[in-house]
């Protein structure tokens, strides 16, 4: 059988890949998946089924291509291998060798063969437009990842023993997950249940070029070909180590560092990438969120602000959390299910030498980049920080006050619908404007709903009236 080098476009690639990472969350439940430029049928449901996925061209011909191996870690392995393609797709080869020469340290990340860079940190309105909804919905996902079609979800909708969670993100939550429920929950359950393709924007693009260019400014990128999925964290917590040892060893600035935990306990894992971390004229460590504006070079409105105070607001608490030498390493093996004693593969191991470490599998890797942390202080500022992409030139910046009870409301109600506790809400009445600028508002059944009780509301009046 021809491989996928052998035969597949990097557009055909990058919708395979896009395809089977959106299908990998239901395994379990389903054995057939399709959009409008592949369709994924698995022999059996459940995490080791082989599975067979068809291309569709645009002259009308179609390639298939299925999985040489039930082994899950085997599949795993090609998924990788094609998001390395995606990758470059997406960022553009031009973009990585036109960047390089703005690097200044010897510094490395190594990057996995998953796309770690958040393509839409954008915010295309101008300061009396509300935010975007498919720029926060889009910004959970990669360029011509899945999102949907408008159709009502209830939790009558949702199988038996099945939470949210479970349904639409599998093992954990994306911090920007978050940040899009806190603008539009309805909307968010929209963006996850019929899937479609969705394009990557000029104004995507030009975000994703610019976070790329910020993040050659302070160390280079490398890539490692990875495995398993225990090789693809190994990664993360490489990235993790190099900028802590930046930060420790006086370094002004790291850029683009996971970060990951359970918020106080509540039984969800969430995961995220830290725009920035410097030290300021004080000694203190500022946390940084990058955002970038189209059309004017004003501040977005007060209600897209709230949400990127909520987003620097987690990523401060995971981060002092770790800090505190309160992260657990069983909250990862436990919500990700991930062997931390397996041997890593030999690609990950040689970079792992490279930086000076002994270590053989993730559980020992783990201990010696946590022990790092507490070398550390605790975030002191919240910074979210404003570009136009006109110029490339920051114009504006907002600090936050940390309010952790306000967070830990904030993420105990938002965690609620997770756990399938209560159906999604949409936006109160005064937030209707939101709504004009969403890809679902024909079809949204929560106006629907609002309409409906207004009717009823301004109907009683008129009867009291007469």
């Amino acid at each position: 059988m021809e491989t996928e080098e052998d035969w597949m476009s990097p557009e055909e690639d990058a919708f395979l890949v896009q395809a089977l990472n959106k299908f990998e969350e239901s395994l379990e439940k389903r054995t057939e998946y399709s959009t409008d430029n592949a369709i994924i049928h698995l022999d059996t449901p459940g995490k080791q089924a082989r599975w067979k996925a068809t291309i569709k061209k645009e002259d009308g011909t179609s390639n298939s291509m299925e999985s040489l191996e039930s082994d899950r870690e085997k599949s795993d392995g090609k998924r990788e291998k094609s998001i390395a393609e995606e990758k470059r797709n997406v960022q553009g080869d031009s973009v990585q060798s036109d960047a390089t020469w703005l690097v200044k340290d010897e510094n490395k990340v190594v990057i996995d063969k998953e796309t770690n860079i958040d393509p839409t940190k954008v915010d295309q309105n101008n300061s009396n437009s509300p935010q975007n909804n498919a720029d926060e919905v889009f910004k959970r996902n990669e360029p011509g990842d899945l999102t949907t079609d408008s159709v009502d979800t209830n939790l009558e909708d949702i199988p038996i023993g099945e939470t949210p969670l479970e349904i639409y993100r599998g093992s954990y939550l994306k911090v920007t997950d978050i940040t899009a429920q806190a603008w539009c929950e309805q909307q968010l359950v929209y963006s996850f249940s019929v899937p479609r393709e969705v394009l990557q924007t000029p104004a995507m693009e030009r975000g994703t070029d610019m976070h790329l260019v910020k993040e050659l400014e302070v160390h280079d990128i490398e890539e490692v070909s990875v495995v398993t999925r225990e090789d693809s964290w190994a990664v993360k917590f490489l990235n993790i180590h190099s900028a802590l040892t930046q930060l420790i060893s006086g370094s002004p600035k790291i850029r683009e560092m996971p970060i990951f935990g359970e918020p106080f306990g509540m039984g969800v894992f969430f995961s995220g990438i830290i725009d920035e971390i410097r030290w300021n004229d004080k000694d203190q460590l500022e946390l940084v969120e990058f955002k970038t504006r189209v059309k004017a070079k004003t501040l977005p409105s007060s209600a897209q602000r709230k949400t990127h105070k909520l987003q620097v607001s987690i990523y401060k608490h995971l981060f002092d959390t770790a800090v505190r030498g309160l992260f657990r390493k069983e909250s990862l093996q436990e919500h990700l299910r991930l062997k931390l004693d397996k041997t890593l593969s030999s690609s990950v191991l040689d970079h792992v030498k490279k930086i000076g470490l002994e270590t053989n599998n993730l559980n020992e890797l783990m201990d010696k980049v946590l022990v790092k942390f507490q070398f550390l202080q605790l975030i002191s500022c919240l910074t979210t920080e404003y570009t136009s992409q006109t110029d490339f030139i920051s114009f504006a910046s907002e600090s936050y006050d940390f309010d952790e009870e306000w967070l830990r409301r904030q993420v105990d109600e938002s965690l609620q619908f997770w756990k399938g506790k209560r159906d999604p809400i949409g936006v109160d009445i005064e937030d209707a404007w939101k709504c004009q600028h969403c890809l679902f508002e024909d079809k949204c059944t929560w106006r629907q709903k609002m309409h409906e009780e207004c009717i009823k509301k301004n109907n009683v009046k008129r009867a009291k009236m007469f």
